[in-house]
C-alpha cells in the first residue's frame, strides 16, 4: 500500500467525534485490561490452590488426593510438600 492510499484509508475511517487513533487506543487499552484481568485471575487461582494444597500436605493428606482435589499436578505438590517440611 502507497502512502497516499494510507493517507486517504485513514482520511476515510474518521469516526464520528473523533478520528481513527483515539478510538483505536481506546480499543487496544480496553483489550489490555480485559488480558490484564484474566492473567491477574488467573494468577490469583493457581496462588489459591498452592496455599490449599500446602494446608493438605501439613494435615498429611496424601498427594494424589491433593492432585485430585486441586487439579495441581503431583510433581508441583510435591515440590511443595519440601518447602514445608
Amino acid at each position: 500500500m502507497s502512502l497516499e492510499q494510507l493517507q486517504k484509508k485513514l482520511k476515510e475511517s474518521k469516526i464520528e467525534g473523533g478520528d481513527l487513533m483515539p478510538s483505536l487506543a481506546q480499543r487496544l487499552r480496553e483489550e489490555g485490561e480485559k488480558v490484564g484481568v484474566k492473567k491477574g485471575v488467573k494468577k490469583g487461582v493457581k496462588k489459591a490452590k498452592l496455599e490449599t494444597a500446602k494446608e493438605l500436605v501439613k494435615n498429611g493428606v496424601d498427594i494424589d488426593i491433593i492432585a485430585r482435589s486441586t487439579g495441581l499436578s503431583k510433581k508441583e505438590i510435591e515440590l511443595l510438600a519440601e518447602t514445608v517440611h
